[in-house]
């Protein structure tokens, strides 16, 4: 491991970064800086600039997070037995619920567990997923700026690494992860000890303002836990909480359901100052560049690169004329001892170049049916995971028309924006009144294709107008 380590957390108009240092006492604070910029600016210059003015080291080990806007989020379900086949297929997984062309799609699992699961065992797993002409701007911008990082990672997958450094046992269990800063708000639900469930919302003022309604924020936190697990959260669920020092002394946490605890980096950091709240996540990606693991958008494209790398022709090709040189060499057995010794010399060498050429990374030419099977099961694997997830794609345009047919006619309804993923469906709108934004609600009921509906209303639009925000999930087929 590299003694410095630099975590980046870029947003769409400024970045935060930290550096630290390995030392025997454990990890030293070395710097921590932001700034922000145009969202025309070279950001291949800003990094230059910065770097060079707050004095990182360029020879770090680099972590990255892009801008949450280029980062797409989805809840999946699946059984497969293990976190490799979930990777092979995830692709087909999430391609209704991004909007993104198939074969632009990088996708992971926001989770860096390496056991396996049992095969009927049903989870609910977060995906995360970025275009490749996005990663590839953030790529160039570093590495016009003389960067190299070794992991681009979403931000809120930096909280595996909060979580990782508490001193709680919820290893396996389900709970709440709320993280809170001047730029947005996470609010995480974990099952099975897994990222499962991700809902984003603004920054919170903790004085009464922007947001910062205890019995809002609680209802929030019991929708997203009936969506994921059916039933209303335990009284005693526990809930960790990433929020800046001062803002933990506010009336607003006082009041919030569950057993609280709070997380911190800076137990895992030596210094007198404590990290402040804006650096957290910064300082998470710089841990994690230190550990590796996933998720890693880097190591998905360097992956399938590796992968076609390994054609099946070439694969059975190598087999067969290895299987036939071997054979020609036995039939051979009455020839003489030094014509043998000298005649397997040279098949020797031309399989073991044959071989090498078609098969990269195998040079075990004495054991080809071993290597041959390995690939193929390999292959197997990918295609199971293929079929099981077959059939499990959820219609977002089923949603939308099933949606629009229920508005009523004769209601003044505007509606100002839609998100669905899998498992539900934010509408947000103005009405008339607060009688006709709940005829909605309960038309919405009466489908089949919808479970349960639940609405608010942020305040008025205009005299004449009331907002509303209906939030109903998807009946699982």
């Amino acid at each position: 491991m590299r003694r410095r380590m630099i975590g980046v957390e870029l947003t769409r108009s400024g970045l935060a970064a930290v550096e630290l240092r390995k030392s025997r006492g454990g990890l030293v604070l070395e710097k921590a800086a932001a700034t922000e910029f145009q969202a025309e600016e070279d950001i291949s210059g800003v990094l230059r600039a910065f770097f060079e003015k707050h004095g990182f080291s360029r020879r770090s080990v680099l972590s990255v997070a892009p801008p949450d806007n280029r980062v797409f989020l989805s809840q999946i379900q699946t059984t497969l037995p293990r976190v490799q086949q979930v990777r092979s297929v995830l692709r087909s997984q999430i391609e209704d619920s991004v909007p993104l062309r198939f074969e632009d799609i990088i996708a992971d699992i926001s989770d860096d567990r390496h056991g396996g699961w049992g095969h009927d065992e049903q989870k609910n797993l977060l995906a995360v997923a970025m275009s490749r002409v996005a990663l590839s701007s953030v790529t160039k911008a570093f590495r016009l700026a003389g960067l190299s990082p070794v992991r681009i990672t979403p931000a809120v997958s930096a909280l595996n690494t909060m979580v990782r450094c508490s001193s709680m046992d919820i290893q396996g269990k389900d709970f709440i992860v709320l993280h809170f800063d001047q730029t947005r708000t996470f609010m995480v639900f974990y099952k099975k000890g897994s990222q499962a469930l991700v809902r984003t919302f603004g920054p919170i003022g903790f004085d009464g303002g922007g947001g910062g309604d205890t019995g809002v924020f609680a209802r929030e936190m019991g929708m997203g836990w009936r969506l994921l697990f059916g039933k209303m959260a335990p009284d005693e669920v526990p809930v960790l909480i990433s929020a800046g020092e001062a803002d933990k002394k506010t009336p607003f946490f006082k009041s919030l359901p569950g057993r609280l605890s709070f997380l911190s980096i800076n137990s895992q950091l030596k210094g007198e100052k404590p990290l402040k709240t804006g650096y957290q996540i910064a300082a998470a990606l710089a841990l994690e560049a230190a550990e590796g693991g996933r998720p890693n958008f880097l190591q998905v494209v360097r992956e399938e690169e590796q992968a076609k790398k390994k054609p099946v022709p070439h694969i059975i090709a190598a087999c067969v004329l290895t299987l036939l040189l071997v054979a020609s060499g036995v039939g051979r057995s009455w020839i003489a001892y030094s014509r043998l010794e000298q005649e397997n010399a040279r098949l020797e060498d031309d399989i073991a170049e044959t071989f090498g050429s078609v098969v990269p990374g195998h040079r075990d030419v004495y054991r080809p049916v071993e290597t041959l099977q390995g690939e193929l099961k390999d292959l197997q694997q990918r295609r199971d995971g293929l079929i099981a997830a077959l059939g499990r794609q959820s219609s977002p345009v089923a949603v939308l028309s099933e949606f629009y047919r229920n508005l009523p006619k004769d209601h003044q309804i505007d509606i100002e924006s839609i998100n669905v993923d899998a498992n539900s469906i934010r509408i947000f709108g103005s009405t008339g009144s607060f009688t006709e934004a709940e005829d909605l609600r309960k038309l919405i009921l009466e489908s089949d294709v919808f479970e349960s509906a639940d609405i608010s209303f942020p305040g008025r639009r205009s005299a004449t107008q009331v907002r509303f925000q209906l939030d109903a999930s998807i009946r699982l087929q």
